[in-house]
């Protein structure tokens, strides 16, 4: 038993219980925040439109690993789970929670949400593991890697690999961050030596490349669609281009902003999270370290 727990505290709460456990706790609150606005975003919309944010209720959660919150049986189903995945699972469990009580959460004020999660209500710990174990079958590992995980278990980023957001960033913005390895492997993508390999196009993620059109024309990514930024929305907030607006509204599955560094990859991503798009997320680092494993093509090589 001490030997289970032994590797079981290292693996989940690596560094939970320092002294200053602020920037470790804070940052897996962020990361589950976004993470809830990859799922749900119109869940993550309305509590954060009424300041119902993750250290108000998730703290337990995460720094007991729910047992603090749920009786010994549905522990036992849940440690017995959770320890058939990565270190960062607990986060998709904290989500599945949510998820199940969506319904009530959106019909509820602040004050309510409050007293709902000051005894946590009863859940279906069954329903929602098969849940978290769903969604961690199409979550990019990148959307809910963590700076502070064990670097013995969870290497940090190489040199070709953008470095995971700084906490104030990863709380400024909406959409989850995608790493580029995560992006190749989605787009099914090799490097320009073998430059590409078959697709299901039927699961390919819709890639919208927000920059202008002179810089797409330089080099982008197979398949993706041109959405400059400064052309994507109207002042109201809606999609301002209709073919591209059609696309997204009948695209099932991962919607990736590719952008340069700066802000108008999250502030895209921001918008399509506020009109309550699932599974959006943004290239991690800018589109300069897609082309530096040589996986951009050439606009007429798209044609």
């Amino acid at each position: 038993a001490y030997a289970t727990l032994s590797a079981f505290v290292p693996k989940y709460l690596y560094n939970f219980f320092l002294k200053d456990n602020s920037a470790i706790v804070q940052e897996y609150l962020a990361v589950f925040n976004q993470a809830v606005a990859f799922h749900d975003p119109q869940l993550y919309c309305h509590l954060e439109q009424m300041g119902f944010m993750p250290e108000l209720y998730a703290i337990p959660w995460f720094l007991t690993m729910f047992t603090h919150v749920f009786p010994l049986e549905k522990i036992f189903h849940l440690w017995d789970t959770l320890l058939l995945y990565e270190s960062n699972f607990p986060i998709l469990v904290g989500v599945s929670i949510l998820m199940q009580l969506r319904e009530t959460l959106l019909s509820f004020s602040f004050n309510e949400c409050i007293l709902l999660f000051s005894d946590m209500p009863d859940i279906d710990i069954l329903r929602c593991l098969i849940e978290a174990r769903r969604m961690a079958g199409f979550t990019p590992t990148s959307i809910i890697a963590r700076r502070h995980d064990n670097p013995e278990i969870v290497p940090p980023a190489s040199g070709v690999e953008p470095e995971i957001l700084s906490l104030g960033d990863l709380r400024s913005e909406a959409a989850p961050r995608i790493s580029p390895k995560d992006v190749v492997e989605a787009c099914q993508l090799q490097s320009a030596s073998a430059r590409r390999r078959p697709r299901d196009k039927s699961s390919s993620p819709l890639v919208l490349d927000v920059r202008s059109h002179e810089e797409f024309s330089q080099g982008h990514l197979p398949s993706s669609v041109n959405m400059p930024s400064d052309a994507a929305f109207t002042a109201d907030g809606q999609l301002a281009l209709p073919s591209i607006a059609k696309q997204i509204a009948a695209h099932k599955g991962l919607i990736i902003i590719v952008a340069n560094r700066g802000k108008a990859g999250p502030e895209v991503g921001r918008h399509l999270v506020d009109l309550s798009l699932p599974q959006v997320c943004v290239l991690r680092g800018g589109v300069s370290y897609l082309r530096a494993i040589g996986v951009l093509t050439a606009y007429q090589d798209n044609e």
